[in-house]
């Protein structure tokens, strides 16, 4: 509890801590340099890249729409944090701008992080190579059931399905059947 003694005399120190504030944690993750640089998030970061941070008022969010929200900037939900610099644990407030996710994305396209055509083992997701999909397909083809396929290949028979027949993956110069 806080305030209140453990004992009579008790130094632990527990009751009387004093928790950092917002601006005191940041300062633990980000390293600011020159405004033109990328200040690059310290703590944790997501399977993406981005970091985040439990701003009071907004709870966990990513850092750097923490970081834009820091700066005064209106951010309502629905709008993101865009990076200028294409480096995720980036903060610096100098590389960010509002928008939303469809700009986000087309963002991407235009800088050529994206895959354009989103075909076959290019596509962000792809859990398969097209040289594994060529595979099924040739079984497939000589009679081997999707079922059969998919419990050797580790794979969803429903996965094996629909990619076998054109309908889950699409590939350059293929049709669906």
């Amino acid at each position: 509890m806080a305030g209140k003694r453990c004992a009579p005399g008790c130094t632990c120190g527990h009751h009387t801590r004093k928790f950092p504030s917002a601006d005191e944690r940041w300062a633990r993750f980000v390293t600011e340099g020159a405004p033109d640089e990328c200040w690059e998030w310290k703590g944790a970061l997501s399977s993406q890249g981005y970091g985040t941070f439990n701003l009071p008022g907004h709870g966990q969010i990513l850092a750097p729409r923490a970081a834009l929200i820091r700066a005064g900037v209106d951010l309502p939900p629905g709008m993101c944090a865009l990076h200028y610099c294409d480096n995720p644990p980036c903060v610096n407030r100098a590389h960010l701008f509002v928008g939303t996710r469809k700009q986000n994305n087309e963002d991407c396209c235009r800088k050529g992080r994206h895959n354009k055509d989103g075909l076959g083992e290019k596509h962000w997701c792809a859990k398969f190579s097209d040289a594994e999909v060529e595979d099924w397909k040739t079984r497939h083809a000589a009679g081997e059931s999707f079922k059969s396929i998919a419990r050797s290949t580790g794979a969803h028979p429903t996965t094996v399905s629909r990619t076998v027949r054109g309908i889950q993956r699409k590939m350059k110069g293929v049709e669906a059947a």
